[in-house]
């Protein structure tokens, strides 16, 4: 059985840490999500800018 609780508390903080150093990188962040692939083998951080 997949662990959900372990993944949001893992998942959270590497998201807040990513998003934190794309701030400063791009000022215009506007939206930000979580990319899972069906299987759960793979995920990433997407961010859209103006």
């Amino acid at each position: 059985m997949f662990d959900y609780k372990k993944f949001e508390d893992n998942i959270v903080p590497a998201m807040e840490n990513t998003l934190k150093k794309w701030v400063q990188e791009h000022d215009d962040i506007y939206i930000m999500s979580l990319d899972c692939a069906r299987d759960m083998t793979s995920i990433g951080i997407i961010a859209n800018t103006q």
